[in-house]
């Protein structure tokens, strides 16, 4: 319950943060670092990015080498599912790589229940000259189907 309580309390520190920012606050230098993050799934739809206030700084087609995505993460439906990732070799995973300020990195982290909760586990690649990172499921349960 503690862990819950964190991760919203987290989250609404992010949340004011962001709206300071857009006011012109000031803001540490390190919320200016630019991330890649490569997107996939839901996360690739701009009405989710909406409405999460996430705001990419720019945004780029990207192949993830030698993984496929799987839907194993259990969704809030029965037999649902949410998209993960996971190493195939020979397989490629298609999204885009979305140049995230640290801010929306932090909150994506929190949209993707990372901090305290850790439903996902942050994937650092480095692939052909390009670094970046995605999230990945923490725990997988098999025989689930995409959620709507």
């Amino acid at each position: 319950m503690l862990r819950l309580l964190a991760w919203w309390i987290y989250g609404q520190l992010l949340d004011l943060c962001k709206v300071w920012v857009s006011y012109g606050g000031w803001q540490p230098q390190s919320f200016k670092t630019i991330t890649p993050y490569f997107a996939f799934g839901a996360n690739l739809s701009q009405e989710v990015l909406d409405k999460r206030k996430i705001s990419p700084l720019k945004s780029e087609p990207f192949r993830l080498e030698h993984h496929t995505m799987t839907f194993t993460q259990a969704g809030p439906y029965k037999g649902s599912a949410f998209a993960s990732v996971a190493k195939l070799a020979g397989s490629n995973v298609y999204g885009e790589l979305l140049f995230l300020s640290k801010l929306d990195v932090l909150r994506m982290h929190f949209f993707e229940v990372v901090p305290f909760l850790r439903k996902h586990r942050i994937v650092e690649f480095n692939q052909n000259g390009q670094q970046g990172f995605f999230y990945q499921a923490t725990k997988e349960v098999q025989n689930l189907v995409p959620t709507k």
